[in-house]
């Protein structure tokens, strides 16, 4: 399914990580000739591990590298499964990649650059699924377990409710309209409706830009700015000093152990240029893969974290004329306009406080609770920092819950977190949660509804009503919110596919992939009892699936090991195009007091993907939840003396 293999920069030897690597290990050949199988039939696992020497001078660094699990090793000798010495699997890996008798696949950790993408098309599951269906016994049919909402064509209730509830979010809901980006350096017309939004964002906000001298990343920002928000935008311009520089370390004098990066130059820049009233800043950084950046050198984290302590609210953008890698260097060029936008709208975003969301007809209150969390390798201790973001009638409020009642500003709060230590891991968290739930029903008491999402997997170990295994339907934490919890492929909690029935599906080659394939919307499982709504269980599962994304150019149905054939030419399969598939996410109504409209509870949560005005994309999730998860980019806490 996913065909991963670990490259490390340029040297194709691959180094054992602190935890197991594993090897998968799949024997081409039959394993018994008494048994007529497919080929091949079988693959098992080994790991590998370092394991000390008794006399530190038999090797150099004082370990060996040896295979682990001698039962399984025992049993592939049996089989007549020859493992091939770990030395040489770990130092020559592409021996063992697709050989002729023997494949060994190590997938890549998230740390690691991996040499092909991991998406899987339409057609390849096709492919697998006819294959499958092959040997399946006769008695087996292959049904999908999910149905689009909108094509539930037997039941009456769900129809007029799916009905209502589209009509519904278009009253209350802006249309926004899709900014064009730069396309190969070619910068779009743009309509006087498109211009009057992007002046209503920019807001003749001042924006320091940090270039190095005579830099073309400095001229693409300028030029981009004038397009796109002619005289609505004071760019300002200063000198790039020293604030790029790398990190240098000192050892600690209380832990010999410990290394304290020494962060003056930021300092002393950031102090210069510090602000009355929160300001944005694009600073110009190298690349993360630069050699003066190796051994945690990167200042990007500390520029973000730093700077907020004088006012300026700092985004990045990557030089390309300083990358020592040729290939990245061209694409960082080739993008430099797309990346010089995209640095100004996230450089604004948390400036537009009167966001473009709501017409005058909602009245609803819209929340996403996140937990920030740091570890001993980036803090000078561990900590959780939730925050709460809402948005009312467009107006948008950050709530620190473990340490001011008062609502602030996206600005106040990044400040905010920037000027105090992170000292209230002491607060118990079912206080900081029902402290967060009194505040949103006191404060928006007139509120027609209140809609709170939360992330599961970030969340549920600080909230755990979130958890499964404590969640009592009946004893709901409010009367007054509506708790969606929303979980994505995070440790394989939602599935990676999804299927809408088709009549007559046989994946053929004849069935056309473009009815079901990249279909967006929300899902039901089909064994739901439909005729209970709405009284079925709130806490049944949905999902909900994102468009393809713009990124994504290649055909919707095309697998990226076949040739296919765009605007006349025939275009070869490359493993570099990074195929994602949508984005499914799962959504769980915890609590409501309105189970009547559990399909216009789950409509709108879907609809709060797609309303990021900075993105034509539908993002990972509804906007509140987004913008709360946002928030850590600048809380990052150093380690100091």
């Amino acid at each position: 399914m996913k065909r991963w293999f670990v490259k490390r920069g340029d040297k194709d030897e691959i180094g054992l990580q602190k935890n197991t690597t594993h090897c998968y290990i799949r024997k081409l050949k039959p394993w018994s000739p008494e048994f007529n199988l497919f080929e091949p039939n079988a693959f098992t696992v080994l790991g590998a591990k370092n394991v000390k020497k008794e006399r530190e001078e038999d090797n150099e660094n004082g370990f060996e590298r040896q295979w682990k699990d001698k039962k399984i090793r025992a049993i592939l000798d049996k089989l007549g499964v020859k493992i091939p010495d770990v030395e040489d699997v770990l130092k020559n890996p592409f021996n063992y990649f697709e050989s002729n008798d023997l494949d060994i696949l190590i997938p890549a950790r998230a740390s690691q650059k991996v040499g092909v993408g991991t998406g899987f098309p339409i057609s390849d599951a096709r492919r697998l699924l006819k294959q499958i269906t092959n040997f399946l016994p006769k008695t087996v049919t292959l049904t999908q377990p999910w149905k689009k909402i909108s094509k539930i064509e037997n039941n009456e209730i769900i129809k007029q409710q799916f009905k209502q509830a589209s009509e519904l979010t278009k009253q209350k809901f802006l249309e926004q309209p899709k900014i064009q980006k730069p396309s190969n350096n070619q910068l779009p017309e743009l309509t006087e409706v498109l211009k009057e939004f992007l002046k209503q964002r920019a807001n003749n906000i001042r924006v320091y830009v940090c270039t190095a001298s005579n830099s073309k990343t400095k001229d693409a920002i300028q030029k981009i700015a004038e397009h796109y928000f002619e005289n609505n935008l004071n760019l300002q311009f200063i000198p790039w000093e020293s604030i790029a520089d790398p990190i240098e370390y000192k050892t600690s004098k209380k832990d010999k152990n410990k290394k304290i990066p020494q962060l003056q130059h930021i300092k002393v820049f950031a102090d210069k240029y510090k602000q009355d009233s929160p300001t944005p800043i694009i600073v110009e950084i190298l690349d993360q893969d630069h050699p003066s950046y190796k051994g945690n050198a990167d200042p990007k984290s500390h520029i973000k974290s730093l700077l907020p302590k004088c006012k300026l609210i700092p985004q990045c953008i990557v030089s390309y004329e300083q990358c020592t890698d040729n290939k990245k260097k061209e694409e960082l060029e080739q993008s430099l306009f797309n990346r010089a936008f995209q640095s100004i709208l996230d450089a604004i975003m948390p400036f537009d406080q009167n966001y473009p969301l709501s017409t005058s007809e909602d009245n609803n209150v819209y929340a996403g609770f996140h937990i920030i969390s740091r570890n001993k390798a980036t803090s000078n201790k561990a900590f959780n920092e939730p925050v709460l973001v809402v948005i009312y009638k467009n107006e948008l409020k950050v709530l620190l819950v473990a340490r001011d009642p008062k609502f602030k500003s996206f600005t106040e709060a990044i400040n905010y977190l920037a000027n105090n230590n992170n000292d209230n891991n002491n607060i118990q968290p079912n206080v900081i949660i029902n402290k967060m739930l009194d505040e949103l029903t006191l404060n928006y008491s007139n509120a027609e509804n209140i809609y709170l999402y939360a992330h599961a997997q970030n969340s549920r170990r600080y909230w755990p009503w979130l958890q499964d295994t404590y969640f009592n339907p009946s004893k709901s934490p409010t009367k007054k919110i509506t708790i969606i919890r929303i979980r994505d492929l995070i440790n394989n909690e939602v599935a990676s596919g999804y299927g809408l029935p088709i009549a007559n599906e046989d994946f053929s080659k004849n069935f056309d992939p473009e009815i079901a394939s990249y279909a967006n919307e929300i899902f039901m499982p089909l064994n739901s009892n439909l005729e209970e709504i709405p009284l079925i269980e709130l806490h049944q599962t949905v999902l909900s699936i994102a468009k393809k994304p713009e990124t994504n150019q290649k055909p919707k149905n095309v697998s990226r090991f076949d040739s296919y054939t765009s605007k006349g030419k025939t275009k070869d399969p490359s493993s570099n195009v990074y195929w994602k598939m949508p984005q499914p996410r799962a959504h769980n109504i915890l609590a409501t007091p309105s189970p009547e409209n559990f399909i216009l509870h789950h409509k709108i949560a879907h609809e709060l993907r797609s309303l990021h005005w900075w993105s034509a994309d539908e993002c990972k999730y509804p906007l509140p939840l987004s913008l709360a998860e946002k928030l850590k980019e600048w809380c990052f806490s150093d380690s100091v003396e």
